[in-house]
Order: structure tokens, then sequence, then C-alpha cells
């Protein structure tokens, strides 16, 4: 299954062709990064990890909106949402965005208040 790579921005989301998990993925300029896999799982969770830049990793889930939402079984746990992005960090749920290309900077602000 590919990846998709997003660098954490202030207002956007890149993506390269690489997944972060060499050391040659791992940034140096102090921005975390992004990795999530390109297809949902069967609940329909998009799976990745947030690479901080000491290269601590942490695993990211994240559940789309109800209308982007691609499962095979729905979640008993009132997802997916009818409008909300879903972010969890490790197992723990950090944010409810509107839109996709907020949820980099959920998960960056929730690790700078973890360290």
């Amino acid at each position: 299954m590919a990846a998709a790579v997003y660098w954490i921005e202030a207002l956007s989301l890149r993506c390269p062709n690489s997944f972060g998990s060499r050391k040659e993925d791992i940034m140096t300029d102090g921005t975390p990064r992004l990795v999530l896999n390109s297809e949902p799982d069967g609940f329909g969770f998009i799976y990745g990890q947030l690479i901080a830049a000491d290269g601590e990793s942490y695993r990211v889930d994240i559940m789309p909106p109800a209308d982007q939402w691609r499962g095979d079984m729905k979640p008993s746990d009132g997802l997916p949402h009818s409008t909300d992005w879903v972010v969890h960090l490790d197992g723990e749920e950090i944010a409810r965005v509107r839109r996709r290309e907020d949820i980099a900077d959920a998960a960056a602000r929730r690790l700078t208040q973890r360290t």
C-alpha cells in the first residue's frame, strides 16, 4: 500500500512521494512531518504517523467526514461525523476540523503541547 507524506505547514499540505520512516525522511528544519497511508482501513480510518523533528513518531488516525468516508464497516461510536475530520494522536482524539487542510496544523499544535 502506498503512502502519502505531508509536510506540516501553517497554511497547506504538500504531498511528496516517499514514506517517512527512513533517516533521510526526517525533517532537519524542526518541522514535524505527517505521513498517511493513501487508502483507509476497513473502518474508514486513514492511518499514519506524525514524525517530530527529533525523529520520534506518534500514531495518527483520521476519520473523514461522512460524505468522504470509504470504509467497509462503520464504527459504532458515532463516526464518521457528519461534517468534521476527527483526528486521533496515539489513540486520543485531539481535534475535529472542518477542512482536510487543517489536519496537519491540529496535529502539530497538539504535538507542541505534549513536549
